[in-house]
């Protein structure tokens, strides 16, 4: 590619990257630095220049929740260098708390071994304050009661990668103290994902 393609590929990569609103960063792993954007600043309540500009800083503004499980996703990245998803929530420094999904790579040597990650992010407040709405007017008021068994539920979006499926449920109490839960799937999981529930819950069963 010539250096005039490359320019013209460069701005065309830019202008996507501002009309979608996305943040990006780069980790250096051997520097120990994180580069942040000022749009992905941004999105962390921050003013420009305001990350700190480390890993360490990055997992201090994830939510307390959810930061064993980005951590988690992250190394399983660099143990086997691979694109990932994170989805994770950071508290604003006026309170307000703002959903951050993260699409990254790993990066690698010439022999194959990583040096950090680059990526792009995008807010997601507004899709998952929608996702919390459904989940409030779907989700049934009151559920079933069995000594001994606790019955939770949470809505989740549609998407093939659900490891437990079902898009429609029924728990019912059984005489001798017992629950009866049927799941339906028709959203397109397959067939593994709603066989996936039943196994684990007959699991449970036994345990109990």
């Amino acid at each position: 590619m010539t250096a005039s393609a490359m320019t013209v590929a460069e701005q065309r990569l830019a202008l996507a990257v501002e009309a979608a609103r996305l943040g990006s960063w780069t980790w250096d792993m051997a520097s120990g630095t994180t580069v942040w954007d000022e749009r992905l600043e941004e999105m962390h309540g921050l003013p420009p220049g305001g990350f700190g500009g480390t890993f360490e800083d990055w997992v201090a503004a994830l939510h307390p929740d959810d930061r064993e499980a980005c951590i988690t996703r992250v190394s399983e990245a660099l143990e086997n260098p691979s694109p990932y998803v994170l989805l994770h929530r950071t508290t604003w420094p006026d309170g307000s708390l703002h959903s951050i999904e993260c699409r990254g790579t790993v990066l690698v040597d010439l022999d194959g071994r990583p040096t950090g990650t680059t990526g792009v992010a995008i807010d997601v407040t507004g899709r998952e304050e929608l996702v919390q709405t459904l989940q409030q007017s779907l989700l049934p008021a009151a559920l079933p009661r069995v000594p001994g068994v606790t019955l939770t539920t949470r809505y989740r979006a549609a998407e093939s990668r659900t490891p437990i499926g079902g898009d429609w449920y029924a728990a019912i109490a059984l005489p001798g103290g017992r629950m009866g839960v049927a799941i339906g799937d028709v959203a397109g999981h397959g067939p593994m994902p709603s066989q996936t529930w039943p196994r684990r819950a007959s699991a449970c069963a036994r345990w109990r």
